[in-house]
Formats: structure tokens, sequence, C-alpha cells
């Protein structure tokens, strides 16, 4: 079982002599192995760039089959470097056909028809001379090599808004502050831009630029926002708006609001908490490696430069996903059993940084060691804040599920983790949810001012936490068992 440590300094370990090989290659399940050569304590601008991100994971199954395929880097790329003969897929040694596209610093690569169902596919980013290069001209060290298999059908399920930097209602949000939507699966990088995802002020919208990291979406201002200021939010819905990688629209608008404060935010962000704790023994050899920040991070500050592990001097290869306050590193094959490890998160220069542009002040790092065998226990629901069958609930009361043990955050989601009206099975307009440590919570702030309660009074709710395929998983992959459900019924509007 994972375990969460929450910490209030940082353990100082020196780390800026080591040089490392950063090999984002696969490990048993088939695949070759690719990276780099780096030295942590270089700057970023010094080091090969790497895979840091895919959207389907090394021997993931029941892929759909409408799936597009994705690549993050961990910086900006070439993109006359980014084409069919340097990120391809193969089904056994036939090339699929496919057409290409690069934005930001994700590369998509569109199959020009359905995959086969329930069949293994190889993905591969070419490294070296002939591959994929960043902005300076450096060339990823070599190829990085994963495999999946598809399931039996397609994604029809459209992607939601699963959470937001500042909540609807925020008061005293800073003036530098960036705008962030993080997405219930993996988008169509190109159809996230300054059309479909905008900041307004009143009726103009303020110019910025956005970017796409994983499931992350982040809207830049050109300035400093206006101090005492209510802005609004929108990610496009419906036709012309936001698409995952099966093409599937956004169903409407997604609105939020809130008003800025007097300042900006000049306050560094630290480590809060780990998935295992410093000194830990006996730790799942399928183990994933997480942090979880003070405060909502920038996306694009996080990945395998920034977030990596480490088997003495050798770097482990895997790659880095991020998602409300939590950053991933998920190795692509088990660890070795009773051997110690390093999890490093770099600050200062060229480390992880807030979304008003804050580092954390120096490098987090801490350690561990595994045992001999693996995780295969599933995870439970353990608590809820409201109770099953619970009548006469404040509207006001806060909603939320802990779980037995330390989930990935990627599939914590308001599609994974629902909830309705008993009634009509409706979704409430706006929910979104919140992960940290053990803890699922829902934010229920319909579009608007913020309103007097965040439950309907009188009404009937159910919350479903998916179980199985699809559904919440751990970080050791294990899904929930089954479905776990539980209802309740509010009572008048809290006033």
């Amino acid at each position: 079982m994972n375990r969460i440590a929450c910490v209030s300094r940082p353990l100082t370990l020196t780390i800026a002599s080591l040089t490392i090989a950063l090999a984002a290659g696969c490990g048993g399940g088939g695949g070759g192995g690719g990276g780099q050569d780096t030295n942590p304590g270089a700057t970023g601008s010094t080091l090969p760039p790497t895979v840091s991100g895919t959207i389907n994971a090394n021997n993931a199954t029941n892929v759909p089959i409408n799936t597009k395929v994705g690549a993050t880097f961990s910086e900006p790329m070439d993109p006359s470097t980014i084409g069919t003969a340097t990120f391809l897929l193969m089904q056994g040694t036939t090339i699929v056909p496919a057409t290409v596209s690069y934005s930001g610093v994700t590369a998509v690569l569109s199959p020009a028809s359905n995959l086969a169902p329930n069949t293994r596919y190889t993905v591969t980013v070419k490294g070296g001379a002939g591959g994929v290069k960043d902005l300076t001209g450096t060339p990823m060290t070599s190829d990085f090599v994963l495999s999946w298999t598809t399931g039996a059908t397609g994604d029809t399920t459209p992607p939601r808004v699963s959470g937001t930097i500042n909540g609807n209602g925020a008061t005293n949000v800073p003036v530098n502050t960036k705008v962030g939507a993080t997405f219930s699966e993996g988008m169509d990088p190109q159809t996230i831009n300054t059309t479909t995802f905008f900041l307004l002020q009143g009726t103009t919208v303020v110019p910025g630029t956005v970017s796409y990291s994983g499931v992350s979406a982040v809207l830049v201002p050109l300035a400093n926002l206006a101090p005492g200021t209510r802005y609004v939010v929108t990610v496009k819905g419906g036709v012309g708006g936001v698409k995952d990688l099966a093409g599937n629209p956004m169903t409407s608008d997604f609105q939020l609001s809130w008003t800025t404060g007097a300042a900006g935010d000049t306050i560094p962000p630290t480590v809060s908490g780990t998935i295992n704790g410093n000194g830990a023994t006996n730790v799942a050899l399928n183990t994933k490696v997480g942090a979880f920040f003070s405060e909502a991070m920038d996306p694009l500050t996080i990945s395998t430069k920034t977030l990596f592990l480490m088997q003495g001097t050798t770097l482990v290869p895997g790659t880095v996903s991020y998602s409300g306050v939590s950053a991933v590193f998920a190795p692509l094959s088990n660890l070795a059993p009773t051997t110690s490890y390093t999890v490093t998160v770099k600050g200062g220069a060229g480390g992880v940084k807030d979304l008003a542009g804050n580092p954390m002040a120096s490098d987090y790092a801490w350690a561990w060691s595994t045992g001999a065998s693996t995780d295969t226990g599933p995870p439970m629901v353990i608590a809820t804040t409201i109770a099953d069958g619970a009548t006469n609930v404040p509207t006001s009361t806060k909603l939320g599920v802990t779980f037995s043990e330390a989930m990935d955050p990627l599939t914590i989601t308001n599609v994974s983790c629902t909830l309705v009206e008993t009634a009509t099975g409706i979704s409430l307009q706006g929910d979104t949810v919140t992960y940290a440590g053990v803890n699922l919570e829902y934010q229920l702030d319909g579009f608007g001012p913020h309103p007097t309660y965040l439950l309907l009074p009188d009404t009937g709710y159910t919350v479903r936490i998916k179980g199985g395929i699809g559904g919440v998983e751990d970080l050791a992959g294990n899904p929930m068992a089954v479905d776990y459900v539980f209802s309740f019924t509010t009572g008048p509007a809290t006033p």
C-alpha cells in the first residue's frame, strides 16, 4: 500500500554533482528505452529534451479504438522535426497510416481510421541524429518506446472540466495569476486555444496566450490583471469547442467567475506531501511516485526534468503527469526489490513554479526503499462526509470521499466520480472535483456570483465512485473492484 506523508520542510540532499542517464524507455511490458543523459544540477537549456508524458500509459489495456496518440515533451520542440518519420504507431511490424500535429509541448498522432480491437500497438518517438529536437537543435538522446492494447469499442464519452485553479466566486485572487482548467481526460491540443479558452473583464477579452500539457490548459494574461475586479473564465463546448482525443466535444460551455485582490502572489510554492514518506520501507514494486504542492502549479514546469526518481546515480525511466495540486511520476516498469530510491522535485532556476511564476525556493528530495512484492490489492472508499441515506443534509455541507490509499489523481474526475440528482440523473451544472492525499472533494459552484448554498435544497442526490474499467485506480494501477454508491437528501436552503 502506498503511504502518504505530510511534510513541513524539505529534506536536504545534494545531487548537483551526480551525472545521470535519463532513459525514458519501456520495461518488461515490451518496448525499447529512450531518453537522454542529463545532470540534475545543470540548467534546463543545456539538457536534452525528453518525453515527459503520454496519453496512454505503457502496458495500458482497453484503450479506445478511436484514440489519438499523444506525447508531451519536457520543453518546446522544433515543430519541423516532429512528423510521421519521428513519431509513429505500429501494429506489429506495420506502420499505422496517420498524420502528426504539434502544439505547445504536445505532439498528437491521428490514425487515418479506427484501430483494430483487442490488438497490441507500439508507439515510438525517435531520438538521436534523425529524431525530434528542441528549439536549440538538441536531439532527444534515444528512442522513446511504449506499448498498449486496444479494447473492443471506441470512446464516446464527452470530456468535462474536472477542476479549475481559482474556484467560482473566489475573492482576493492574485493579480498576477494564470488561469487554469483541468480536464477529465486527455484533450486534442489543437482545439485548445484563445478562441476556446478565454478570460473576460466585463465584455472585453483579456489578451493572453494558451498552452496545454497532459490534461491541463493554462491561459497566461499578457499583463497583470486589474485589482478588485471581477473576471469570467470560459471554456467553450459544443461545435467549435474543445474536444478530447477521440473527437468528442465538451457538451456545453463551462464558465466560472472570480474577483482579484489588490496585490500579486510572491510566495514560493512548497511540497506539502508525498506519496511514500521519507525513510519508508517495503514500498510496492509497482508504485507510482508523487508529490502534492501547497498551491496550484504551472503544469509546463512539471516534467521529467523537474520531478525524477533515481536508483543510486541512475535515473529511472518514466513519465510525469500533473492534475490539480498533484504531480505523479510513473516508472515505465516495476522497480527493483529491496532497493533504495531517491525522488527529487527541482526548485530554483529551471525548477517547478506556481501559476504566478514563483519558483520553489530549493530542491525537495526524499528517499525510501522497496519491498519484495507488488501491490495487487484494490483500493476502497473507507469514509464519506455525508452518510448513505442521510436526510435533511444542510445545503452548505462539503461533500467528500476518503480512499483507503493514495490514488492516481488522473483517474479522479467528475466523470469517474459522479454526483447527480437522484430523480433525474442530471449532473450538477459546473461541479468539479479536487483531490489530494487520499481525499476527494466536490466543488459545487455553478456559474455566477458565489451561491448562498452549494447543494440544492430539498433534493435527493446520488454519488457514484466508479470501479472496474474506466474507474478510479490506486497508484499501482489497481482499479476499485466495484462501484461505490451512496445517496442523501438535503434540507431547506441554508440561510
